[in-house]
């Protein structure tokens, strides 16, 4: 049980199915912005983020069932748990849409889904250094030997996380998650943006973590990750990338001020649209 509170905002527990998962929500108007944090994460990684939005729009986050103040939910699970988990949920609050859906990392396989599925919902998206589905980097280190490098080990180990059901701290099967995402081309006109980290900000973060992992290898690592940010611009024929110039894979902690203005943009258009 997790009985620590840590959002400042106020909870809501609802029911999903049999078990309840925590939103926390604050700020007043429309669009309601969505956030869904990345593999492991819990809403508090949103603080920042939360409080600055909530000053011009309705904004929540929640936590995923297993995680911060939600109870377990049932396994095996795939982005589509996650997707009926966050409709169920939003429908139960009784927001309507159309919500700015803000995904990191995973949380960007989670949001496109929701898209595609309720697109008359959804006013427009945010993916914050999101995963790319068809993107294995594991795949792109050496195979595993007895005497390898062992920052290489290390890494693998971290990667896996995301990569393998069986590592990560969700029970999420991301190979089923990714396939789901894969069969979606495109998500029309919605509103996108892709927020991306600065090369060499994420490669001198890995090497300072895992001092002694090969450069050369951390930047083929960092090539496929920004080529599949760049292929994230075709979802939308409305799509636009942000540079985070001082950020790794945390943008949202690293330059948050960033996040907000991706978000604000959005929510200004739909609130145009809308009139």
């Amino acid at each position: 049980m997790h009985t620590k509170e840590l959002s400042p905002f106020p909870k809501i527990l609802v029911d999903v199915g049999g078990y309840r998962l925590a939103a926390f929500c604050a700020g007043t108007e429309s669009p309601t912005v969505v956030l869904d944090a990345g593999m492991g994460d819990i809403s508090e990684v949103w603080h920042q983020i939360q409080e600055a939005v909530s000053q011009f729009t309705c904004v929540c986050s929640y936590d995923r069932a297993g995680r911060g103040q939600s109870d377990p939910g049932p396994l095996p699970r795939t982005s589509q748990t996650v997707v009926n988990e966050l409709h169920t949920l939003l429908t139960r609050i009784g927001l309507p849409g159309p919500y700015v859906l803000v995904g990191h990392s995973f949380g960007g396989f989670n949001v496109r889904l929701y898209a595609h599925q309720y697109p008359d919902d959804v006013g427009g998206i945010i993916l914050v250094d999101s995963a790319h589905p068809d993107l294995d980097l594991v795949a792109l280190l050496p195979p595993e030997a007895s005497d390898e490098n062992k920052r290489i080990r290390e890494v693998r180990t971290v990667l896996r996380q995301e990569t393998q059901e069986t590592a990560n701290p969700e029970g999420i099967d991301p190979v089923a998650s990714a396939a789901l995402v894969c069969a979606i081309p495109s998500l029309g006109a919605v509103p996108l943006v892709v927020l991306t980290h600065t090369s060499e900000v994420w490669i001198e973060m890995l090497m300072t973590e895992f001092p002694g992992f090969p450069r050369e290898l951390a930047t083929r690592l960092e090539q496929a990750w920004q080529e599949g940010q760049r292929h994230l611009l075709l979802l939308s024929s409305q799509s636009v990338q942000m540079v985070a110039q001082h950020s790794g894979h945390y943008i949202h902690h690293e330059e948050p001020e960033l996040v907000v203005h991706a978000i604000r943009q959005v929510v200004d258009l739909v609130r145009k649209r809308n009139r």
